[in-house]
């Protein structure tokens, strides 16, 4: 006899159109920092480039831009991490309504682990994987789970800590002119290409298991809201008085 799908009169949440939303904002912010890197790197040319000169208007044209597109950047991490609080929170929670799942943690720790010192670098990513395991039988799908987080977190530090190995090579003091820039900017590129591309791959196992749970889940949820259905058509009406043996005339 198969389970029940879901319990019954428990509140369930849709994820695919949320999901949808936060895989284009996680995308939108793993192309930003392509683009960040690549100005980076067309700095350093730049820069080389007009060394024999002294020109440096076209890199400190760049330079400017790259300080807008680190500002959209962040505006795009927060985004995405806003909308990825949102829907792993309505994936674990759907989880509770699974009476044949095991559930890691409860839903607070979808968001606060993402700030908790230490927790954030392993929970949420526990989190994902947890939910995918419970959610579908897809082995495909808690792989890409657990490998956009070990992406994510190495695409993080690398961005985090790209300008200390950049200043840290230019040595205790920062001089001004075109081999400094250029110095600067072509190791910050260097790191910031390992960010944007495990980022790259972060952003597409994300997408995969995202798109993979909230199909899962939504058919699980309506499959529970057939089972319900059907248990209330075949219910006996008590509104029928039924007649009593010795009363019948």
């Amino acid at each position: 006899m198969m389970s029940q799908a879901v319990y019954e009169g428990h509140r369930t949440y849709r994820l695919r159109s949320v999901g949808v939303v936060t895989t284009v904002a996680v995308a939108v912010a793993a192309v930003t920092l392509v683009v960040l890197t690549a100005l980076y790197w067309a700095v350093k040319v730049t820069t080389d480039r007009a060394g024999a000169t002294g020109s440096l208007e076209t890199p400190e044209r760049l330079e400017r831009l790259t300080v807008l597109v680190a500002r959209g950047l962040t505006a795009a991490q927060i985004a995405a991490l806003a909308l990825t609080i949102v829907w792993l929170w309505r994936a674990r929670k759907n989880l509770d309504a699974f009476p044949d799942a095991d559930p890691y943690l409860t839903p607070g720790w979808t968001i606060g682990a993402w700030f908790l010192p230490f927790s954030n670098m392993f929970v949420p990513g526990r989190v994902m994987a947890n939910v995918a395991r419970e959610s579908s039988t897809e082995r495909w799908v808690t792989l890409a789970a657990r490998g956009w987080w070990i992406a994510l977190v190495v695409s993080m530090i690398a961005y985090r800590f790209g300008p200390m190995v950049a200043q840290d090579r230019l040595g205790a003091v920062y001089a001004v002119d075109a081999t400094a820039v250029s110095t600067y900017y072509g190791s910050l590129g260097a790191v910031d290409t390992v960010a944007a591309a495990t980022g790259l791959v972060a952003a597409a196992a994300f997408g995969f298991t995202v798109l993979r749970i909230s199909v899962a889940q939504e058919e699980r949820i309506h499959r529970g809201w057939y089972e319900e259905q059907n248990r209330a058509m075949t219910a006996p009406d008590e509104s029928v008085v039924q007649p009593v043996a010795g009363n019948e005339r």
